[in-house]
């Protein structure tokens, strides 16, 4: 085979040509490797959100656990008020009202949808850590859309507006910010009779199947305490996925 001589034209330009095609090797490995650095770096990042996200939602779902719980007695409690002679106080009025109480949540799902909207998923190479994300951010709209508004609207139209007011400003159930639940103590409510407690109470013994729906709001708080612990579990085993992968 005819070789080719550096200091002829010929060996001159297929010299030229191996050292651009050198050139040109070594500037895509580089390109390569820088890219590939900043991925592991947006990786980070979104692996850093999305465990500060999954943090914030644990700590969200655990104060309505611990919410809608006492929702729950306050409802228990209500029903067998309705259904006994006992004297009515105004505590049993603040338990009607607390029974319709709610605590909406919403996942903080932002860096989910920053993943998913700009294609970014792709970083995330553990397949399994991306099926636990989407079933635990597909879970939230279950877990809200098990409550109805029945029994509340028929409470709420029924105690005085003045006197829901009035347990609003002296009774919260949750912090000024709305974030913590404050529990469900004994309160009293300025100007609040007896009297004005057993009026009230009569109207709701007159409503028509005011038991049933209380039964039912019963059964909804149990169905919603029991997702919840669900969305709780499914979370956890989520964030120990993520560890994994931020370790």
């Amino acid at each position: 085979m005819a070789s080719i001589r550096l200091n002829t034209p010929a060996g001159r330009l297929a010299a030229e040509f191996l050292l651009i095609v050198a050139g040109v090797l070594v500037a895509l490995m580089v390109d390569a490797w820088l890219e590939g650095r900043r991925d592991a770096e947006q990786r980070r990042q979104y692996l850093v959100r999305l465990s500060i996200d999954l943090q914030a939602d644990l700590e969200n779902i655990e104060h309505r656990l611990v919410f809608f719980t006492g929702v729950r007695a306050e409802a228990l409690q209500t029903l067998r008020a309705l259904q006994s002679d006992a004297e009515v106080t105004t505590d049993d009025v603040l338990a009607a009202f607390y029974a319709a109480e709610n605590f909406d949540f919403s996942a903080a799902d932002g860096t989910w949808q920053d993943l998913l909207s700009t294609g970014n998923i792709r970083l995330l190479d553990d397949i399994e850590l991306r099926l636990s994300l989407n079933a635990y951010y597909g879970q939230n709209s279950i877990i809200m859309g098990a409550q109805d508004s029945t029994y509340r609207a028929r409470v709420r139209g029924i105690i005085p507006a003045s006197i829901q007011s009035d347990i609003r400003e002296h009774c919260p159930t949750t912090d000024g910010e709305d974030r913590v639940p404050s529990g469900f103590p004994p309160c009293e409510v300025p100007g609040f009779t007896v009297e004005q407690a057993n009026v009230t109470y009569d109207r709701l013994r007159q409503y028509p199947q005011i038991d049933e729906l209380l039964t039912y709001r019963l059964s909804e708080l149990d169905v919603l305490v029991y997702l919840l612990d669900v969305y709780k579990r499914r979370l956890l085993a989520t964030q120990q996925r993520l560890q994994g992968n931020v370790a």
